[in-house]
């Protein structure tokens, strides 16, 4: 999953340079056509910013383990396996009982 999310930032970034290339081109140019081309690079430059903001933040979570990318939506998450960490300091700070005899 984090494959495609690089993938889909990577292709994120190259429509945001080709969308600030006709920018730039339809700004030094004052062709006919010009217009449209400034128009059109506004908005592939919009659309891509939003397109990476929303695809860094869902690459960053993925990242740092908000997404559990091992287990498919759906499947059920198995609880918690209890800690020996308490039963073992029970048992090492409680005292010995002296065996009784005689029984």
């Amino acid at each position: 999953m984090v494959l495609f999310l690089f993938m889909a930032f990577n292709l994120g970034l190259l429509a945001l340079a080709a969308g600030a290339f006709v920018l730039v081109w339809s700004l030094r140019n004052s062709d006919v056509g010009s217009n449209i081309a400034r128009a059109v690079g506004v908005i592939i430059s919009v659309l891509a910013l939003i397109s990476l903001v929303y695809l860094g933040s869902d690459l960053m979570r993925a990242m740092t383990g908000g997404h559990n990318i091992q287990r498919p939506a759906g499947m059920p998450v198995p609880p918690p396996q209890p800690s020996m960490q308490g039963h073992v300091q029970q048992t090492i700070t409680k005292p010995a009982q002296p065996a009784q005899k005689g029984q």
